[in-house]
């Protein structure tokens, strides 16, 4: 940002004290003011850099429009002059209207009259007339005219004539702001009127030194906030100009407040794709240019577009739970199935899905494979912790088959599809009975969860022979003092209610709090404003689905402080 020199101390001729009074044959004029007399000008320059990328959240600028006195006639008119043996005139044409209250010539050269422009022609009858001694400085009752007939006593010369100057009374009005030649983005049509005893410039009006605060923050927020520009700034010329000549500057007002606003680049394409094999979570660095050293950029918000078309199904949840570990071994603890031996899980409610498709069991198969499928069970209402009572009609998973594995073989989470959806009502949530026509697998158990509304909870694990009754597991795996407060790890999978629904995929930058998002074919613009910012300086995108499916983000825009 750059501004001219301060034109009030440049072009200072003289500055009077007090008040100044003339005498006009037998008529006293005065000027109730104090006397400032400066060269006026009609225009100034404010040269600005900014970056094409910004956001401007504020801008102001501090405008002094300050009554003068005197002004170089060259500056506020043309003149011409005529001159012949006898008669020396001067015609000074303003081009518009405008208040004149006096001239002065320098060298010497006399006043001898003047005379006002009438429209049409000049007034036969001079304005000024001088008295016997003709004086350089000639000043008369205030004329609004467009033009002025000055007869001087000699021949002005180039220089002489570029030192005559005028008194002009009227205060500053017709203040306008324009930027690089563009049409006015502010205007202030009327008189400057100072504010006396207001020492300090604000926005509500002009001080008593004609100055005020202009916000300019749109006007500049429009010529920049493009997320594809580059980092370099750009420079813009603000011109400030007035109707009537005065002490004008222009300068901005404070710090300017800025942000950037930077589209991210995959290679050289501003969208990428995201693939989720199934439910499950998934990092994407933002490309961002370093902030400068030591300095940490922080994130005010994120925007963008996700064009997908993803299954109605959703898995809950869709990462977790992570089995308890014990120090030195995989697990604390896992339940065995196989032909002789059923796991009853309780599934928990509250869930948000109206319907059950399928269950997902993280699953580690030992031997030469296994066959395996779920059968939900009624809860029984008059036992303590509705025990599994009976198989529900038509509620059997398709059987699913697990290929052989080296004893020892990680786990991975098995789906389990149902024949037709099951119906789902809180106040009576099934339970989960996984059988083994042939073949064993491990199933390990992850600690009751510190939240109480954690559905974790509420998967409290049976066993027992395929048809029942299943038991609750030793008091050492089933209690908060024992060795393990065990629960099942499973997760729901089915459609949510119409009236309800659920998005499928959660979007959360760093460790800010997630928003659901729904991708749509055509894309769906979104966005995260994390409440006071988020300060990363590798920030970190994290992208976690509720179903498999593809997900195309593009036009995805980070504004950051710096």
């Amino acid at each position: 940002m750059a501004a001219n020199p301060a034109a009030a101390v440049a072009e200072t001729v003289a500055a009077v004290a007090g008040f100044e009074s003339f005498v006009l044959g037998s008529v006293a004029m005065s000027y109730l003011f104090p006397v400032a007399l400066f060269q006026g000008r009609s225009e100034t320059t404010l040269t600005v850099e900014l970056p094409r990328n910004a956001l401007v959240d504020e801008w102001k600028l501090l405008v002094q429009a300050q009554r003068v006195d005197a002004t170089l006639l060259q500056q506020v008119a043309q003149v011409r002059a005529y001159d012949s043996a006898d008669s020396h005139e001067l015609v000074v044409d303003f081009g518009t209207a405008r208040t004149v209250s006096g001239i002065s010539l320098p060298g010497g050269a006399e006043v001898r009259a003047v005379y006002p422009w009438l429209g049409t022609q000049f007034a036969p009858f001079a304005a000024f007339s001088a008295p016997a001694v003709a004086p350089s400085d000639a000043v008369f009752t205030e004329l609004r005219t467009e033009r002025l007939r000055v007869v001087v006593s000699r021949q002005l010369s180039g220089d002489e004539l570029a030192g005559v100057s005028l008194r002009l009374p009227e205060p500053p009005s017709g203040l306008t702001i324009a930027i690089d030649g563009a049409p006015p983005v502010w205007q202030h049509p009327e008189p400057v009127q100072p504010r006396g005893g207001v020492s300090s410039p604000d926005e509500l009006g002009w001080d008593e030194q004609s100055r005020r605060i202009v916000p300019l923050t749109a006007a500049l927020a429009a010529l920049a906030g493009d997320p594809l520009a580059d980092e370099a700034p750009a420079s813009f010329q603000l011109t400030l100009r007035t109707a009537v000549p005065c002490v004008l500057s222009l300068a901005t007002s404070g710090t300017p407040k800025l942000r950037r606003i930077r589209r991210l680049r995959f290679g050289s394409e501003t969208g990428t794709r995201t693939e989720f094999a199934s439910e499950g979570r998934v990092e994407l660095p933002l490309p961002l240019p370093a902030p400068p050293p030591g300095i940490t950029r922080r994130i005010d918000e994120l925007r963008w577009v996700a064009e997908g078309e993803l299954p109605a199904e959703r898995v809950l949840p869709p990462l977790g739970p992570e089995p308890a570990l014990a120090t030195g071994v995989p697990v604390l603890a896992e339940l065995l199935v196989d032909a002789g031996r059923a796991v009853a899980v309780r599934l928990p409610a509250g869930s948000g899905l109206a319907s059950l498709t399928a269950l997902r069991l993280p699953l580690a198969v030992d031997g030469d494979g296994a066959e395996l499928r779920v059968v939900l069970w009624s809860a029984d209402p008059s036992q303590p912790g509705g025990v599994p009572l009976e198989p529900l009609p038509r509620g059997s998973s398709e059987p699913v088959t697990l290929s052989a594995a080296a004893p020892g073989a990680a786990e991975v989470w098995v789906r389990f599809d149902f024949a037709e959806p099951q119906a789902l009502d809180d106040g009576a949530m099934p339970w989960a009975v996984l059988v083994a026509a042939r073949g064993n697998v491990r199933w390990a158990l992850a600690a009751a969860s510190a939240s109480a509304g954690d559905p974790l909870n509420a998967q409290l694990p049976r066993r027992g022979p395929p048809n029942g009754p299943f038991k609750a597991l030793p008091q050492p795996l089933q209690d908060p003092g024992g060795v393990l407060d065990a629960r099942a790890r499973l997760r729901l999978v089915g459609l949510p209610p119409k009236d309800a629904p659920l998005a499928p995929l959660d979007l959360q930058l760093d460790a800010a709090a997630a928003v659901a998002l729904t991708p749509t074919a055509k894309g769906a613009a979104g966005s995260l404003v994390p409440p006071g910012g988020v300060a990363s300086t590798t920030p970190l995108l994290r992208l976690t689905s509720r179903v498999a499916g593809s997900v195309v983000w593009r036009d995805i825009d980070v504004i950051s402080d710096v």
